[in-house]
């Protein structure tokens, strides 16, 4: 019985202290102010910042595919034979490159 009513008494004593020493302050006192919405502003532009960031990634992980930079044979727009048909094939060739579309065992790290 004791230490129950001496572990209560702690409680509400440690609850006094608190209220006194850390006051709630009044809702007419809080604001956020100018260098709050300044950070958030900055935030939402890094967001869309990142967005079209994400987006032109995925452009060119698109075209690398299209491309056959990972292996997959390139993807073709015309009739097959047709020289015009997959740029490409077409930029291969006038490097003097392999215009089959296979590179060798490792596939090579696509470009920035």
């Amino acid at each position: 019985m004791v230490t129950t009513l001496g572990s209560q008494l702690s409680l509400q004593l440690t609850a006094l202290v608190l209220r006194v020493a850390d006051p709630t302050p009044e809702p007419e006192d809080v604001k956020a102010g100018w260098p709050a919405l300044g950070l958030f502003l900055l935030l939402v532009g890094f967001v869309i910042f990142l967005f079209f960031s994400l987006v032109k990634r995925l452009r060119n992980v698109e075209t690398a595919r299209k491309t056959g930079v990972y292996g997959d044979a390139p993807e073709t727009v015309g009739t097959p034979g047709d020289p015009g048909a997959d740029p490409a094939v077409d930029s291969a060739r006038e490097r003097g490159g392999d215009s089959s579309g296979e590179h060798g065992d490792a596939p090579p790290t696509p470009r920035a």
